[in-house]
């Protein structure tokens, strides 16, 4: 069938009806929230020489415990991935800011080396679980072009207040 059989145009807009993920206060929360875990990844270097120079970790354990805190990151995300549509995304984020701010507490009082690997992963899974419920949360809009849209933009002025 051809577009002037059914009365369509090759060019039709799509009709966008409004989400619940749609108010200001959801989307201004979510780019906070994905630049707050979007902080954790730029902040890995400055973390990196901090170990090394205050607790006097070597490369290799640096190196290792950059991993767990990215690969709790990543478990976190997939966690939330697994949980997003049988629990509620503010409990769920309650969840994630718990961890990642109970760990990172602990890590000011423990800093041998495998306490701090598993404070690390730990700290990674909430910080994960909070920016997957924001990026949920963006691709959830009405226009979700529109909401990544703003979400890099909000990336390139944080870089830029940073240099």
């Amino acid at each position: 069938m051809s577009n002037t059989q059914t009365g369509t145009t090759p060019h039709a807009e799509l009709e966008h009806h409004k989400t619940i993920f749609d108010g200001w206060r959801s989307i201004s929360i979510g780019l906070y929230m994905a630049l707050a875990g979007y902080a954790v990844m730029v902040g890995m270097p400055a973390l990196s020489v901090a170990w090394v120079k205050l607790l006097n970790f070597t490369e290799v354990q640096v190196g290792s415990v950059a991993g767990a805190d990215l690969g709790g990151f990543a478990l976190g995300s997939i966690i939330t991935s697994l949980l997003i549509f049988r629990m509620n995304r503010r409990t769920l984020t309650l969840a994630g800011i718990i961890l990642a701010v109970a760990a990172n507490v602990l890590c000011l009082y423990y800093v041998a080396y495998e306490e701090v690997l598993w404070l690390r992963g730990v700290a990674g899974i909430g910080s994960g679980i909070c920016t997957a419920v924001a990026l949920v949360t963006l691709g959830g809009t009405s226009h979700p072009a529109r909401a990544f849209t703003m979400l890099l933009f909000a990336f390139a002025f944080t870089q830029g207040g940073e240099a």
